[in-house]
């Protein structure tokens, strides 16, 4: 029973304990002042396995902005029960419950008293379904970044294709080095994923979750397409408002401006290498009609000069 946004059991025996052990979260109300810990809590978010919900609340860090003091960081709060892991960031509690209804169940019984001895008011609990990456959406974004900075028409199935090249190539090259007596090879594109593996992704499009999966709304252009217009426009937008911060990071949008001009420069390469392909091969060409034709002229003679003794034998007239 909820009263004026605060969170009332209706078991009668928990006004009369002296003591109650939170076994499961690692939490007692004799060693812990749950109050002080968790009286500002707004929502919890329950998921699947430890390391998602971890993830989970770095991901909520990144979000609302919260900066913690030099050294610290996100700490597991019910690790020495060995059975769920909890992270608080803010008003916002990550934890797992493990998998199945009865562990659901016996997370739920004490998230419940935890927010009761807590004096929590308002809290909203929701469920944190891992949504897997949606593969046609950003090959489709990366086709239509390439085709307005490059001019380059590549479909998102080309750009799937060459993306999946590139793991294969890379995983390739990074077995053959693990194996033992083997001579180092160089594993191509290892720089780049890794650059692309430690940016901060904490800008996402905005989604509607349905019962067939994620459908993306129609989300604003590209940082690597935006103009310099439009950028100092959007920052000048977000600087009004002094309780919003911009979203555009700038280590993002360099990293990002930097892939399109080398992209640039190597398509600058490919064309010109086409060019002087393609001009060979119209030299060759031109050779080959000018042999062709000497040869043509040659039997033309030949076939005079045959033509001519054979008049001169059979006495014809020409």
């Amino acid at each position: 029973m909820q009263d004026e946004g605060v969170l009332r059991l209706r078991n009668p025996h928990l006004s009369n304990m002296e003591t109650d052990h939170l076994y499961h979260l690692a939490l007692s109300t004799d060693t812990h002042d749950l109050q002080h810990m968790f009286g500002d809590l707004k929502f919890v978010c329950m998921g699947g396995t430890p390391a998602r919900m971890q993830e989970f609340a770095h991901f909520v860090k990144r979000r609302l902005g919260i900066q913690l003091p030099t050294g610290a960081e996100l700490y597991d709060i019910s690790h020495r029960s060995y059975r769920y892991a909890m992270y608080k960031c803010g008003p916002v509690l990550s934890v797992s419950h493990g998998m199945g209804a009865p562990s659901l169940s016996i997370l739920m019984h004490e998230i419940l008293k935890l927010i009761h001895y807590a004096h929590c008011r308002d809290v909203v609990l929701s469920p944190h379904r891992h949504q897997r990456w949606n593969r046609k959406q950003a090959f489709k974004q990366i086709s239509m970044d390439i085709e307005a900075v490059l001019g380059i028409a590549k479909t998102p199935e080309q750009c799937e294709n060459r993306y999946k090249t590139v793991i294969r190539r890379r995983k390739a090259s990074s077995d053959h080095n693990k194996r033992s007596g083997a001579s180092p090879t160089p594993v191509p594109f290892d720089d780049e994923v890794k650059k692309i593996e430690s940016i901060d992704d904490s800008i996402e499009p905005e989604v509607e979750r349905d019962a067939s999966g994620a459908t993306f709304k129609a989300s604003p252009e590209s940082p690597a397409v935006l103009s310099p217009a439009n950028t100092t426009e959007e920052n000048k937008s977000q600087s009004s408002n002094p309780d919003t911060k911009p979203r555009v990071g700038t280590a993002r949008l360099a990293h990002m401006q930097l892939f399109f001009t080398e992209m640039r420069a190597l398509q600058e390469e490919k064309e010109a290498q086409k060019a002087a392909r393609r001009q060979e091969k119209e030299n060759r060409r031109a050779e080959r009609q000018a042999e062709r034709q000497v040869l043509r002229e040659e039997r033309r003679k030949m076939h005079e000069e045959k033509m001519e003794i054979l008049r001169q034998a059979f006495g014809l007239p020409k």
